[in-house]
């Protein structure tokens, strides 16, 4: 399910937009899976866990904004 694009202001002025990701930001969503994966332990897995390749995390990413149930907000 897709997200419409919404831009909101934060409480200190900066603009923040939520929308649905992309399916060409596969390998970016990698890197930020890890990266927040190592600097919390309330995620359940650890970076060494995010073995998806960009391929499959575009896959997932399709999915979802074609899914009638779920979607994902960045």
């Amino acid at each position: 399910m897709l997200f419409e694009t919404k831009t909101i202001t934060l409480k200190d002025g900066r603009n923040a937009v939520l929308r649905a990701p992309k399916e060409t930001e596969g390998a970016e969503m990698i890197i930020f899976l890890k990266q927040l994966s190592g600097e919390t332990e309330f995620i359940l897995r650890t970076p060494e866990e995010c073995l998806e390749t960009p391929e499959q995390e575009a896959e997932f990413l399709s999915r979802l904004n074609n899914s009638m149930s779920s979607m994902m907000i960045v």
